[in-house]
C-alpha cells in the first residue's frame, strides 16, 4: 500500500547536521522603498534570457509586492502574469517570464511558480493573512480550461501550469491551508503535518522561501501541541473532574499518556540524556568496531522487558554490526556516528514487511509502541543531528500509508501518537523549527 506520490527526499548520508543552505538564487532581504522592480544594474551580471536572471526578477517582483501591497493586489499580479498573461505587471517581469517560455526552460518555470507561491505563503503566514492562501490555490483550479485555440506561447504556459498542479510542489502548498478552510472529516495524516513540514524545510532542493515557511509553521504547530499537552496532563494529575472539560490533544487514553510521561520524566539518575552523555565520554577514542558494540549496549540499557529485549537486540545488532566495516579498526568520529544513527533510523522505520520479525512489525503488532519510541529517542539524544533524518523517515512512512483508511493503519497512528508525545516532552533537546521575523518595510 502506498500514497499517490513519493516525495523526493535525500538519502541518510545527506544529513550532516549543518545549517540549512540555499541552493539556488537568494533574494535580498531588504526591500526597496517603492514597489518598482529593482534596477537591472543592481542585479547579478546576468543577461536577458538567462534562467537565473529570469527567476530572480520574478521572485523579487513578488517579494516586493507581498511586502508592500494588499493580498488582493498581489493575487491580481499573480493572475495577470501567470494565468491571463495580459501584460499588466511591467515589461521587465513579463519579459523574464516570456524568456523562460519561449526558450522552453520548463523545469525552471515550474521552480519559479513554486517559489513565487511560497513567497506569498511565507509572508501571509508571517503577517497573519493566511486566509488568502486558498484564493491563491483557487487561481489554478478555475482558470486552466481549454487552451487549444490560444497563441502557442500562451498554450505552452497553460500546459506547464497544469503540470505544476499535478506536481509535488503544488501538493506541498496544500499543507499551508489554514484550519478554518478545512471542513468535514480530515484525513488522519492531518494530525502529523509537522513531520511533513519538516521534510519540506530539510529538503535543500526546495526554494528557500518554502523551507522558511515550513519551518515557521512546524514550530507554530509544535508549540500549540506542547501547550495543550502540558495543560491537559497537569490537570489530569490533579483529579479526573478538574480536566473533564479539557480535550485530550492526543489519541491515547489517559492511562497510557501518564505512563509515557512518567517513563520520560523519571527521576532516576542518570536519565536518558545522562546515559547518552556517559556513553559519549566512555567511547572517546575507541575504534569504530568498539563503538558499535557500546552503541548497542547503550540502546538496550534499562530495557525492562527481557523477552522483547532478546530478539530486538539481535535484530538491531544485525542491522548495526555490518555498517561501514572498512572503518572498524579506525577511531570513530561524529561523521560515522551520524551515518550510523541515520542508517539505524532508516532500518527501524522503513521495514521489509516480508520479515515478520522486523522491529516495527513485531512491536506494533504487540502494541509495544513505547519501546520502539524509546529506541528512536535514544538515538537522537546521542546524535542530535540525526533528528533531521528521523523527521524525513517519518514523513516517508506517512506518505506511504496516506491513502489507507485510518482503521486499517491504527498501529501506525498509535505509534505516531506515542512518538509525538515523547518528542514533545523532550522538545528542549531538539530544534524542529524557529519563528521567523518579517523584514522591516
Amino acid at each position: 500500500m502506498r500514497g499517490h506520490y513519493t516525495p523526493s527526499l535525500p538519502s541518510p548520508t545527506d544529513y550532516t547536521g549543518t545549517s540549512l543552505q540555499q541552493t539556488r538564487t537568494v533574494t535580498p532581504s531588504s526591500p526597496p522603498s517603492t514597489h518598482k522592480i529593482r534596477s537591472l544594474h543592481a542585479q547579478p551580471q546576468k543577461r536577458r534570457g538567462d534562467e537565473v536572471y529570469s527567476e530572480q526578477v520574478i521572485a523579487e517582483f513578488f517579494t516586493d509586492a507581498v511586502m508592500q501591497e494588499s493580498p488582493e493586489q498581489v493575487l491580481d499580479h499573480f493572475k495577470d502574469l501567470f494565468i491571463l498573461k495580459n501584460n499588466q505587471v511591467g515589461v521587465t517581469v513579463e519579459q523574464a517570464l516570456y524568456d523562460l517560455i519561449i526558450l522552453k526552460h520548463k523545469e525552471t518555470f515550474l521552480y519559479v511558480v513554486q517559489r513565487v507561491c511560497f513567497i506569498l505563503v511565507k509572508y501571509w503566514w508571517l503577517g497573519d493573512k493566511q486566509d488568502y492562501i486558498p484564493q491563491l490555490l483557487d487561481l489554478f483550479k478555475h482558470n486552466l480550461g481549454a487552451y487549444h485555440n490560444l497563441h502557442p506561447t500562451h498554450r505552452r504556459l497553460r500546459q506547464w501550469l497544469r503540470e505544476f498542479v499535478q506536481s509535488e510542489g503544488y501538493e506541498n502548498l496544500t499543507l499551508f491551508l489554514p484550519s478554518s478552510e478545512k471542513t468535514g472529516k480530515q484525513p488522519w495524516t492531518e494530525r502529523y503535518k509537522t513531520y511533513l513540514l519538516a521534510a519540506q524545510y530539510l529538503n535543500t532542493k526546495n526554494p528557500r522561501e518554502q523551507r522558511e515557511a515550513a519551518e515557521y509553521l512546524a514550530a507554530q504547530l509544535n508549540q500549540q501541541f506542547k501547550f495543550k499537552l502540558a495543560i491537559y496532563t497537569a490537570h489530569a494529575q490533579l483529579s479526573k473532574t478538574s480536566h473533564g472539560f479539557r480535550k485530550n490533544p492526543t489519541l491515547l487514553d489517559d492511562r497510557i499518556l501518564l505512563l509515557i510521561q512518567r517513563v520520560i520524566n523519571k527521576q532516576k539518575s542518570p536519565n536518558y540524556q545522562g546515559l547518552a552523555n556517559i556513553f559519549r565520554q566512555q567511547a572517546d577514542g575507541i575504534s569504530y568496531r568498539g563503538f558499535k558494540y557500546g552503541f548497542l549496549k547503550y540502546l538496550f540499557h534499562s530495557l525492562e522487558d527481557s523477552k522483547t529485549s532478546e530478539w530486538l537486540r539481535a535484530s538491531v545488532a544485525n542491522a548495526v554490526k555490518p555498517l561501514y566495516r572498512q572503518y572498524n579498526d579506525k577511531p570513530w568520529n561524529n561523521h560515522l556516528l551520524l551515518r550510523t544513527s541515520n542508517r539505524l533510523i532508516e532500518y527501524l522505520l522503513q521495514p521489509n514487511w516480508s520479515k515478520s520479525t522486523h522491529p516495527l512489525a513485531m512491536l506494533t503488532h504487540q502494541g509495544n509502541y513505547l519501546t520502539l519510541t524509546i529506541l528512536l529517542l535514544k538515538i537522537v539524544l546521542l546524535c542530535r543531528p540525526s533528528y533531521k533524518y528521523l523527521m524525513v523517515c517519518l514523513a516517508r512512512l506517512i506518505h506511504y500509508y496516506e491513502d489507507v483508511p485510518q482503521g486499517e493503519c491504527d498501529w501506525l497512528v498509535k505509534f505516531l501518537e506515542t512518538l509525538r508525545v515523547v518528542l514533545t516532552i523532550s522538545a528542549e533537546t531538539f530544534t524542529e523549527g524557529k519563528p521567523l521575523k518579517a523584514h522591516a518595510h
